[in-house]
């Protein structure tokens, strides 16, 4: 967040999310400011609920809405925070790939995922890029608004959001892992973890 000039860091083993103030020269400082995830900096448990994480991974920040997207992994979901302001164990404000904060069942569907890994924001177009890893593939949300149990608008490396097989031609993936987002250009980039490629 430059703007805010902060760090945001998942620490997957912690189940949590720190967040640390940068410095003058753009370096984080030695103790974070706050955790998401966990109550208090002591606890480390995994557990579901708006307050909750287990093996966060990838986030994406959105400067213009100041949130985060945290790829919640082992809870089969993506959450969001607003970063407007930061307290310890603050609640997400919304949650994608889940009915509602509490459940965490993996699913192949175009409102479930299962164990997401990466994810990246088209801040420009307001969509978001989940590296769907068991599912082999990603999905787009929109994410200019966000409403409980919302449906992605598309599927990259299936034909359809019911399979989930994995394969390594131009239009399959294999356990992808992260994305990056080229906004000027309009491209995305897949880490295709399971065929040992990066695709466009």
């Amino acid at each position: 967040d430059h703007a805010g000039r902060r760090l945001f860091a998942s620490v997957n083993s912690n189940n949590r999310l720190l967040v640390f103030p940068l410095d003058d020269a753009g370096l984080p400082g030695d103790t974070a400011s706050a955790v998401l995830g966990q109550p208090d900096f002591s606890h480390c448990a995994s557990k579901t609920g708006a307050t909750g994480l287990s093996g966060p991974s990838g986030l994406a920040f959105d400067p213009v809405s100041q949130r985060i997207f945290v790829a919640d992994r082992y809870n089969n979901r993506v959450l969001v925070y607003s970063t407007a302001v930061l307290v310890n164990g603050a609640a997400a404000t919304a949650v994608l790939g889940q009915p509602d904060f509490d459940a965490s069942s993996f699913g192949t569907s175009s409102t479930t995922v299962y164990a997401p890994r990466g994810v990246a924001l088209d801040s420009a177009r307001q969509r978001l890029f989940v590296a769907d890893t068991y599912n082999n593939r990603v999905v787009v949300f929109d994410v200019s608004t966000i409403d409980a149990g919302q449906a992605a608008v598309y599927v990259l490396g299936q034909a359809n959001f019911s399979s989930a097989s994995a394969d390594g031609t131009q239009s399959t993936l294999r356990s992808p892992s992260d994305v990056a987002v080229d906004v000027s250009s309009g491209r995305l980039f897949v880490a295709d973890t399971g065929n040992h490629r990066v695709v466009v």
